[in-house]
C-alpha cells in the first residue's frame, strides 16, 4: 500500500501527459492513503505495547519516531538548501529556509496555508519543500494521539471504538466547514485531515478486539472493489475541486478495507505483497522526501515546460537518491545496534541546531542576497500585484467586499481612469497610478487573480469545475465579482477605461477558463459585446494588447547563466514570431473592435524589435517571473500608456 501511495503521488507531481492530457490526475490521494496507514500502524504499536507490558513508554515511542522520520528528513533538507544556493533567487531562498524551519517544528502545513500557497498551482511546483506539509500533519498526530489513546484506553477502554467513530465524524464535519472557508484551508488543516488517520486507528482498535476470520469469497469481493476504487480515484479525480473531502472518502474507506480484508490467498494481497511492491514500500519514505525537491529544481533548471523524457529522468534520479538514502541513512539510524539512542539524540540535536542557525541567518540576510549580482536582488522580494493598498488599508488585489475597490481621488482631478484586469494588470496599476494621479486623473483599480473582464461569466479550471476561493475569499473570479466591476464602471460615467491582462492565455484554453452564467455565448462574443456596450455609453477605452511571456522565470534563467554579471550576454528572449503566435487569437479579437473612442495599443513594442522580444536590458529585468512585469517593466508600460493617452488628447 505504501508503494501504491508513493508512486501515485510521484506520478501526480511529475505531471506526465500524453497529447495534452495528464495521465495521473488524482494521484494526490496517495497522501490520504499514507494517513490511513500511519493511523493504523501507530495505534497498533501503542495498543500492542499496552497489551503486552500493561504500560506505554512515551520515551521509546518518540525515539522510534525520531529514528524513523528525522535523520532522512534532515539529510534531504541539507541537500535541498545546498542546491537552493545555486538555483533560487534571494526571496525564494529565504522562503525555503522559512519552510525548512516550519518543517523542523512540525508546522509546515500552517506555514504554507498562511503563505497563501495554492498546492495545485504552477508556482507551487517550484517550492522544494512544499510536500513537507503532510509530514507536519503526521507529526502533529504523533504528538497528540499516544497521550489520547493511552488515556482513553485506560479510563474508557470499552468506549474507545465509539469515541474514535465520533471523532471521525466530527473531523469529517469540520472538513465540510473548512471547504466553505476555502479549499486551501481544507487541504492544509490538521483537524480537517485527522479523520483519515483516525480511520486507520479505528481498524487497529477493532483488530485488537475481534479476530479476522473472514469468508474468503466476501474478502476477495471487498479487496477487488477497494483496489478498483483506489485506481479509479488515482486516474480520474481532479485536484482542488470543491467538497474534496467527499471525493476522497471512497479511497479512505477502500484503503481501510484492503488493510482489513487482506489475506494470503487473494490476488490483490499477492500483488501488493510482491517483491516489487514491497521493495518500493521499503524506500517509500525516502522516495516521498526526494521527489518534490528533485522535481522543483529540475523545473527551475530545465524550464517549467519540460518534456516527458525530462520527467522520466527526474523519476530515475528520485529512485537513485531514495535507494542511497534508505541504505545509508534510514536503515542505519533505525538499527539500534549500529546507532544507539545517545548518539541518535546528539546527532539529531546538533544537526537541527545547525539547520536552525543557518535558516535564521538566511532569513536575516534576505536569502544571502550578496551571492547574486545586484540586478537579481531587486524586484523579487514582493509580488507587485500585492503592493497597492487602498484607503481602508486593504490590499487592492481582490478587495471588493466594501465595493469601493482601490480608489484614489483628488478634488482638483477632473478625469477618472479605471484599470480592469488580472494580476498582470495589477502588477502595472501602481505605476499607472504614479504616472497619472498627479497629472489630473483620479484612479480606480479593479483587478483580481486570473480575472479578465468577462461580465456574466464564472471562472473555471480545465476540468469544467467552478473555481472556489483557493487562498483568499476575495480572490475568486465569479459572475458576482464581474458584476461588481461592471456596476462600478457604470457609476463613473465618462471615465477612461484601461483593459489589460493575459487575455491570450484565457482564449488559448478554448473557453475552459470562463463559462457563461446567463446565456450561451463565447468569451470572444461576450468581450466584444461588453466593450461595444460601454463605447455606446460614451466611455473611452484604451485596450492594452497582451505582452510577451517567457518560458519560465526570467530571474531563475539569469541566475543559472555563467555570465550573470553581464546581462547583455544572458539573452532571456523569444522570437517576435513566437510572441505573435501566442497572442494571435487575442489580438484578432481586439482588432475587430472598431470605434472612435476605442484605441488598441501594443506594449510589446517596449520589449520587442523586428526579430525578438527581450525580457531584460543591460541593467534591469523587465519581469519578475515568466509573465508578470517587474517594477521597472511596469514603469515602462505605464509611461508607454501615458504617452499613448496623451497623443489621443483624452
Amino acid at each position: 500500500l505504501r508503494a501504491v501511495a508513493v508512486i501515485s503521488v510521484i506520478l501526480y507531481h511529475a505531471k506526465i501527459s500524453v497529447s495534452g492530457l495528464k495521465l495521473i490526475t488524482g494521484g494526490f490521494i496517495g497522501v490520504d492513503i499514507f494517513f490511513v496507514i500511519s493511523g493504523y500502524l501507530i495505534c497498533s504499536i501503542i495498543l500492542k505495547e499496552i497489551t503486552i507490558s500493561k504500560q506505554f513508554s512515551y520515551t521509546d515511542f518518540y525515539l522510534r519516531r525520531i529514528r524513523r522520520i528525522l535523520p532522512a528528513l534532515i539529510f534531504v533538507m541539507i541537500i535541498t538548501l545546498f542546491f537552493g544556493w545555486f538555483y533560487l533567487l534571494p526571496d525564494a531562498y529565504s522562503n525555503l529556509s522559512k519552510s525548512s524551519l516550519s518543517s523542523i517544528f512540525f508546522v509546515s502545513n500552517i506555514f504554507f496555508y498562511k503563505g497563501f500557497i495554492e498546492y495545485a498551482s504552477e508556482n507551487a511546483l517550484l517550492i522544494p519543500l512544499l510536500h513537507t506539509w503532510s509530514l507536519s500533519i503526521e507529526e502533529q498526530f504523533y504528538l497528540l494521539f499516544p497521550v489520547f489513546i493511552f488515556t482513553i484506553n485506560k479510563f474508557f477502554k470499552q468506549q474507545l471504538p465509539t469515541i474514535l467513530i465520533t471523532l471521525f465524524c466530527l473531523s469529517f464535519l469540520y472538513a465540510e466547514y473548512a471547504s466553505r472557508i476555502s479549499n486551501n484551508f481544507l487541504f492544509f488543516s490538521f483537524i480537517s485531515r485527522i479523520w483519515e488517520l483516525i480511520g486507520g486507528c479505528y481498524l487497529a482498535v477493532v483488530e485488537k478486539k475481534f479476530k479476522r476470520n473472514h469468508n474468503l469469497y466476501i474478502s476477495n469481493i471487498f479487496l477487488f472493489l477497494s483496489a478498483l476504487i483506489i485506481l479509479i480515484s488515482i486516474f480520474f479525480l481532479k485536484d482542488f475541486q470543491s467538497k474534496q473531502h467527499l471525493l476522497i472518502l471512497p479511497s479512505i474507506l477502500a484503503t481501510m478495507c484492503i488493510i482489513w480484508f487482506s489475506n494470503k490467498n487473494s490476488l490483490v494481497t499477492k500483488i501488493l505483497s510482491s517483491r516489487l511492491f514491497v521493495s518500493i514500500g521499503l524506500i517509500s519514505y525516502s522516495l516521498y522526501l526526494w521527489h518534490y525537491p528533485v522535481f522543483a529544481y529540475s523545473r527551475i533548471r530545465e524550464l517549467i515546460w519540460s518534456s516527458n523524457y525530462d520527467k522520466i529522468n527526474w523519476l530515475l534520479l528520485t529512485f537513485i537518491l531514495a535507494i542511497i538514502t534508505y541504505f545509508l541513512v534510514e536503515k542505519r539510524f533505525r538499527d539500534k545496534n549500529k546507532i544507539n539512542d545517545l548518539f541518535l539524540i546528539k546527532s539529531v540535536f546538533f544537526s537541527l541546531l545547525i539547520l536552525v542557525i543557518f535558516n535564521l541567518s538566511n532569513i536575516a540576510q534576505r536569502g544571502f542576497e550578496n551571492r547574486v549580482p545586484e540586478i537579481l536582488k531587486t524586484d523579487f522580494t514582493q509580488k507587485p500585484w500585492r503592493t497597492q493598498i487602498n484607503n481602508l488599508g486593504q490590499s487592492c488585489y481582490g478587495t471588493y467586499e466594501k465595493k469601493d475597490f482601490c480608489t484614489y481621488v483628488k478634488k482638483k482631478n477632473k478625469k477618472t481612469i479605471i484599470i480592469i484586469g488580472d494580476s498582470v494588470a495589477e502588477s502595472v496599476s501602481l505605476e499607472i497610478k504614479k504616472s497619472f494621479f498627479n497629472k489630473g486623473f483620479n484612479i480606480i483599480s479593479m483587478n483580481n487573480n486570473a480575472c479578465y473582464f468577462m461580465p456574466g461569466f464564472d471562472s473555471y479550471k480545465n476540468d469544467n469545475k467552478r473555481i472556489p476561493p483557493l487562498v483568499n475569499e476575495n480572490e475568486v473570479c465569479d459572475f458576482e465579482y464581474q458584476d461588481l466591476r461592471l456596476n462600478k464602471i457604470l457609476k463613473n460615467p465618462n471615465s477612461i477605461l484601461i483593459f489589460f491582462g493575459k487575455l491570450n492565455e484565457y482564449l488559448e484554453n478554448d473557453g475552459q477558463t470562463f463559462k457563461p452564467v446567463y446565456e450561451k455565448i463565447t468569451m470572444e462574443q461576450s468581450y466584444k459585446k461588453n466593450i461595444n456596450e460601454l463605447l455606446k455609453k460614451n466611455y473611452k477605452i484604451l485596450q492594452l494588447a497582451p505582452i510577451p511571456r517567457y518560458k519560465s522565470s526570467v530571474g531563475n534563467f539569469i541566475l543559472q547563466q555563467k555570465n550573470i554579471h553581464s546581462l547583455k550576454k544572458a539573452k532571456a528572449e523569444i522570437t517576435l514570431e513566437e510572441y505573435k503566435k501566442t497572442t494571435d487569437k487575442a489580438n484578432k479579437l481586439l482588432k475587430s473592435i472598431k470605434h472612435v473612442n476605442y484605441k488598441l495599443i501594443y506594449p510589446h513594442k517596449i520589449f520587442c524589435d523586428e526579430d525578438k522580444c527581450s525580457f531584460h536590458d543591460e541593467k534591469n529585468l523587465f519581469y519578475i517571473d515568466r509573465v508578470h512585469p517587474s517594477k521597472y517593466g511596469a514603469k515602462l508600460i505605464a509611461n508607454f500608456t501615458y504617452n499613448e493617452l496623451k497623443k489621443l488628447g483624452w
